[in-house]
């Protein structure tokens, strides 16, 4: 009986690409332990406005927060996978908006709505209602630090606080325009390479924007 021969490919074979992630492939999972400090960064800042003796470095947790916000922020540019740079700053800045407008804009109603039933507030009426259109713009951090007084500082001078219960945004002014200064700065410092930086790098390859981000909140 006749047998054809086996015929053998000798030409090397190319070695298995390793799998890569899929476009969206988050570039850090989710953290408790960022969520745990986050929720003790707030705790310990709400402490110390009840009472400063309860926690007298409670307002550290500001700091903390804001570190904490560059971290995220930093990982969620890093995580994205557009097609160009303008893609890569406008999805950035929706996803913002997206993320901080309603819980904002209910804040600012609410806060208005209340601060209309109190009779006594009325002198205080026009100073409030620009520290929201300012809140709603992010920029209150501006206009307080124009007034060129402590945060803390009691008497004549001082912040006016009373009545006004939107003297807390000066810390989301400061995040609204960290998250508008610091994509254009991993803009400038890789160019279109931004865009494509998050699905072509392994995860190491971001960590030092990862550190400058969380250092520069």
């Amino acid at each position: 009986m006749y047998h054809h021969p086996i015929e053998m490919d000798d030409r090397p074979k190319p070695l298995p690409l390793p799998l890569a992630p899929p476009p969206h492939a988050p570039l850090l999972a989710y953290r408790p332990d960022v969520d745990g400090l986050r929720a003790l960064a707030v705790l310990s800042v709400i402490l110390f406005h009840m009472e400063h003796a309860w926690l007298p470095g409670g307002f550290s947790g500001v700091d903390i927060f804001f570190v904490i916000s560059g971290f995220v922020v930093t990982a969620s540019l890093l995580r994205t996978h557009p097609p160009s740079v303008r893609a890569f700053l406008v999805g950035f800045y929706e996803r913002r908006v997206r993320r901080l407008a309603p819980a904002l804009f209910a804040m600012v109603l609410a806060a208005s709505f209340g601060l209309l039933l109190l009779p006594q507030a009325a002198e205080f009426v026009d100073y409030y209602l620009m520290t929201a259109q300012l809140a709603l713009l992010g920029a209150a951090n501006l206009a307080f630090a124009a007034q060129r007084t402590g945060y803390f500082e009691v008497g004549a001078g001082a912040l006016r606080t009373e009545y006004n219960p939107l003297t807390h945004t000066w810390s989301l002014g400061v995040e609204e325009q960290f998250y508008f200064v610091f994509p254009l700065c991993v803009v400038a410092a890789y160019g279109a390479r931004a865009a494509a930086t998050a699905p072509r790098c392994r995860p190491c390859a971001g960590r030092p924007l990862l550190l400058i981000g969380g250092g520069a909140a």
